[in-house]
This record gives structure tokens, sequence and C-alpha cells, in this order.
């Protein structure tokens, strides 16, 4: 794998030189010098652009998963309660919580 990315930023780099070259027959060295990097700059800020988007995803799902974990905590934590008997709802509840914890916490980190 490392092989076909040192391959394709080659052919890449190769790429990049024959576009300069060409451009600079026609607007001059320092002119399609400028163009390619305005062009890399403008690639740079769409691919932040998305890095920040996919960031700000990943946040909110943490945040929403931090606040499902919580919950399911308190609704398990109350069907164990020693100092009175639950209602048979609320085992009920605390049950499929705990069953949705462990289903939670088998699941690879990829979902």
């Amino acid at each position: 794998m490392a092989g076909c990315v040192v391959a394709a930023l080659l052919c890449l780099s190769f790429a990049l030189a024959a576009a300069t070259v060409a451009l600079a027959d026609r607007v001059g060295t320092i002119n399609a010098l400028a163009i390619m990097a305005a062009g890399a700059l403008v690639l740079l800020l769409i691919l932040l652009g998305i890095l920040a988007i996919e960031a700000r995803r990943h946040r909110r799902l943490a945040i929403q998963r931090a606040r499902l974990d919580r919950e399911l905590y308190r609704a398990a934590a109350l069907s164990i309660v020693p100092s009175r008997v639950p209602s048979r709802p609320v085992l009920g509840f605390g049950l499929v919580a705990l069953g949705a914890l462990l289903v939670l916490l088998r699941r690879s980190d990829d979902d």
C-alpha cells in the first residue's frame, strides 16, 4: 500500500510539473508558478473545510453518545436500587437499557 501511495504521489508531481511547463509556454514562468500555487491553495482550503465539517460531525456524535450513555447508566441504576422494589416497567426498562449499553460497547469504533 505504501508503494502505491509513493507511486501516486510521484505521478501527481510529474503531472503538476508538466502542467506548469505547459502553462509557462502560454503565460510565462512566473505567472504559471503563481497560477499553480493559487490552485494548490484553493485545493488546500477545500480540504480544510471538509476536515472541519467532518470534525464537527464527530463532535456532535460524541455528544449524543455521551448523553445516551448517561441515560442508560441512570436507567440501569434505577433498575437495581435495593432500597425499594422497582416496578415491573422500570425493571424492564433497566434491562433493555443495560442490553442496549452492552450492544453499544461491543460495536467497533468504525461505526
